[in-house]
């Protein structure tokens, strides 16, 4: 029987090559020999017949043979299926060292105080004295006697002392961070020999612990994560779950860590911080009576935060030749605990200030659809249509203790989608179009909608220019869709829009949003387009273009002590990106790429609700991004000098311009573009990329460099607080040029005369706008990978570095960092924290 066997395996591949059907004679003496061999899967052909075979698919004759069937006029070769159990999976460890980036530049030349009988002078932090316009340290010595505020013993003027000259105090409270973090993920699968899985599991965990770059603080998380896929005939099952939990040392809601670093920036540096946080009688240790010492507030070992985040989804899909069935579910739960609370004595709380906060979200999700496919047109034409239904629960629960208030949201959203999804395939063109609606109704909603319809397409020509293929590909979209906030965002930061900076250390995010219910929907209208041109060895180039035109968009308002949501704004975005990818392949070893790439956006407030107009939407309500008609979502508006009809400046008769209380536009944070710059080598076992990133433009209320102006902290007002005779260019009231000279500190004067505080703590918001031009070397990384077995195990090193440099004319901190961490307070800089630099080595062994 084996030689006959062999024989036929032997003709196999003329079969397969043939270009005239076969025409075998099947005799019952052969039937008969092959009846009982395993190859002879299935025999459907008369025994007394002389019939024609063709082959029904494509067989790979590498495979091994298992059997042949035949029917209908064709067989097809079955492969030999061997079933096996694979086990892999990745181990990687992580370390890396962090340090801050820019921070403000700070005077050590002047001590705290002000000028009292026509001469400056020291006045200790017993006094409450909050200013540094004291004499210069060259001038003070410590006179040795004991003092709760200091070792040395107070500051006297020069030779009234035991000659130790006046210490200049470093209170700053960073330090050098650190990361660690562990991972371990396992991978177990069952199938056959050629790559098919019946089914999989994938377990991983992981825990981690930052030190991080503000002392005192001290983070950790872990995680874990299992997810399996199953296939039975036609079913396909899938699911998961993952758990995220992390513990932090202080929540930064509030902004509580800007609360340490401002004070840490506003201290004298004649005074410790690090002398003492507390005085012999129990009290605060500290340089003035509205401060903090950060010693103090970090010493408060009840903050905490801590976050618990799960997910679970599981989904099936059924496949039935042209028809697909599917479904799929998602939970999702996140608990959040935090201390939030400010101890007695601290700075406007000297009662202190208890807050817990708790908060609940959860979230369960259904996806149900039904896919047909249909092909027509001699195969040219493949479509296939949709129908889906998507439901979607939200629950959101916030409560604060002692003040026992409790918000509860709740939201439940029916979707339902019908669409055509066709595509064409021939003659080197590739075209599809999509076409669809959707319905969203919600229980938050006053109105819902049963038609927002989608169109969307591309086409794609493949030609040929000598041996190397240049596709091109137009793709176009347009797309109807509502929205609405998620019931799990929080508006109690917009608490702070109702203080001015100086009474900013009296901010608490306390009251949430009244509620969600009773909102028109955000109605959006959105056109993208794209252009793909590449050749498939040198380069791609990518231009797009996107316009959105968005009605009833809601914003936070106050309303008495409430937040409440309105629909207040039509609003139209449009931006623009272009592309470039160059690649250079010298070997097969050998490879460098480069991507370009131009990004442009900008949007306009097109109408405002009657009675709406100038709201802020995030800052203080002094200086703040607002809603104004004619101008970008969020523009910055502040007080700025007054003008005459001609565009002067208008000098005041002490010769100092006047301001206006009036606020007004004063600038705009969306920047004028943004480039960047990726680079890529890799040599062998090694790899190297480069991310550079360069921001142009973008205006920045730098509100940190105001207060250390008007307390004296600044680099800029030491600089310049002996400027005599300066005049200001502008006209008097009368329309003549200025000609009054000004001295910017008078010892003479009262100290609110100066340059920097007759205008107020936050002085003349226009005189602090900033652009907000960065260029930034984002990451570079290099890579060895180590093949210990051949295709099987490897190990992977990288060192990194991450935001090494950047340069920038901005004074400030860092021209990305957002105030309080909030997510919308871009352009505003009010003692944002500096960002970090990274330095850092991965491992990961696979196996």
């Amino acid at each position: 029987m084996n030689k006959y066997l062999l024989l036929f395996l032997l003709l196999v591949p003329q079969i397969m090559f043939s270009q005239e059907p076969v025409k075998p004679v099947i005799s019952n003496d052969y039937l008969l020999l092959i009846k009982g061999d395993s190859l002879n899967k299935a025999q459907t052909a008369k025994a007394d017949s002389l019939q024609s075979w063709q082959l029904k698919m494509q067989y790979f004759s590498r495979l091994p043979v298992a059997g042949v069937k035949f029917g209908k006029r064709l067989f097809a070769i079955e492969p030999l299926v061997k079933k096996y159990i694979e086990f892999g999976g990745t181990f990687t460890s992580a370390f890396a060292l962090k340090s801050i980036n820019n921070t403000p530049a700070l005077q050590n030349t002047f001590a705290q105080g002000r000028s009292s009988g026509g001469a400056p002078r020291w006045q200790g932090p017993e006094t409450g004295e909050m200013f540094s316009y004291g004499p210069s340290l060259s001038d003070l010595e410590y006179n040795g006697a004991a003092y709760a505020y200091d070792i040395n013993g107070r500051l006297v003027n020069r030779g009234a002392g035991n000659g130790l000259a006046s210490n200049t105090y470093d209170n700053g409270i960073f330090r050098n961070g650190f990361l660690q973090n562990q991972s371990l993920s396992v991978r177990i699968s069952k199938g056959p020999n050629y790559g098919y899985k019946r089914w999989s599991i994938n377990l991983k965990a992981g825990t981690g612990n930052e030190g991080m770059v503000i002392r005192d603080n001290r983070n950790s998380f872990k995680n874990l994560a299992a997810n399996f896929d199953a296939t039975m005939n036609k079913l396909n099952i899938t699911g998961g779950y993952s758990g995220v939990h992390s513990r932090f040392s202080n929540e930064n809601r509030g902004g509580f860590l800007n609360r340490i670093y401002q004070n840490s920036l506003l201290t004298p540096v004649t005074f410790d911080n690090s002398y003492g946080d507390l005085l012999l009688a129990g009290v605060q240790r500290r340089y003035g009576s509205n401060s903090d010492n950060p010693g103090f507030l970090l010493a408060d070992k009840g903050h905490f935060s801590k976050n618990s985040q799960q997910t679970g989804n599981v989904s099936a899909k059924l496949k039935m030749q042209t028809l697909t069935l599917g479904a799929s579910s998602t939970l999702e739960a996140n608990a959040l605990r935090s201390d939030e609370s400010l101890k007695e004595g601290t700075a406007f709380f000297n009662s202190g200030f208890p807050l817990a906060r708790q908060k609940n979200d959860h979230q369960f999700t259904f996806d149900g659809y039904a896919d047909l496919s249909i092909n027509y047109g001699g195969g040219e034409f493949k479509s296939t249509a949709k129908m889906g239904y998507t439901r979607t629960e939200a629950k959101t629960d916030i409560g604060y203790q002692p003040q026992n208030s409790t918000y509860r949201y709740k939201r439940s959203v029916d979707e339902f989608l019908g669409a055509y999804h066709t595509v064409f395939d021939a003659n080197n063109v590739t075209a599809a179009l999509n076409v669809g609606n959707k319905t969203y109704h919600s229980s938050t909603l006053t109105k819902s909608a049963n038609f927002l319809p989608s169109i969307n397409g591309f086409v794609r020509i493949n030609p040929y220019v000598g041996n190397s293929a240049r596709p091109i590909k137009i793709v176009g979209a347009y797309n109807q869709f509502y929205t609405e906030p998620s019931t799990a965002t929080s508006y109690a930061y917009y608490a702070s829009t109702q203080l001015t900076p100086e009474n900013a250390f009296k901010f608490f995010p306390v009251t949430e949003v009244s509620g969600f219910t009773g909102l028109q929907a955000v109605k959006n209208a959105e056109f993208t387009s794209r252009i793909e041109m590449f050749d498939n060895n040198l380069f791609q180039i990518t231009g797009s273009y996107f316009v959105r035109k968005t009605q009833d968009e809601i914003f936070p308002v106050a309303e008495g002590e409430k937040i409440v949501l309105k629909n207040l704004a039509d609003v139209r975005f449009n931006g623009f990106e272009m592309e470039l990818t160059q690649r250079t392949r010298w070997s097969q070893r050998f490879r460098i790429g480069n991507t370009l790439s131009f990004y442009k956006w900008t949007n306009k407030v097109k109408r405002i609700a009657p009675g709406y107009a100038n709201t802020p939407i995030a800052g203080f309500s002094t200086v703040n991004k607002a809603l104004v008609e004619g101008q970008p979502v969020g523009v910055l508006v502040g007080n700025s000098y007054m003008k005459d009809q001609n565009g002067n400046t208008l000098i005041g008769n002490d010769g100092y311009p006047n301001a206006n209380a009036s606020p007004s536009v004063i600038g705009n944070p969306i920047p004028d573009f943004t480039m960047k710059l990726s680079q890529d080598l890799s040599l062998k076992q090694w790899s190297a990329t480069i991310d550079w990133e360069y921001k142009k433009g973008g205006d920045i209320w730098n509100g940190t460099r105001a207060l250390l102006d008007y307390y004296g902290r600044s680099e800029g007002s030491a600089k310049q607080r002996n400027t005599t005779g300066y005049v200001f260019e502008g006209v008097n009231a009368g329309g003549q040029v200025n000609t009054t000279p000004v001295n910017f500190y008078n010892p003479n004067r009262p100290l609110s005369e100066a340059k920097w505080l007759r205008y107020g703590p936050s002085g003349v918001a226009t005189d602090y706008i900033e652009k907000g031009d960065a260029i930034r070397l984002r990451n570079i990384a290099l890579t060895y990978t180590l093949q210990v077995k051949k295709t099987a195990q490897r190990v992977r090193f990288t060192a990194y570095a991450k935001n090494i440099i950047i340069w920038t004319p901005y004074q400030g901190a860092d021209p990305d960092q957002l105030m309080y961490d909030q997510a919308n307070a871009q352009g505003l800089d009010f003692f944002n924290l500096p960002s970090t630099k990274t330095f850092g080595v991965n491992v990961s062994v696979q196996f």
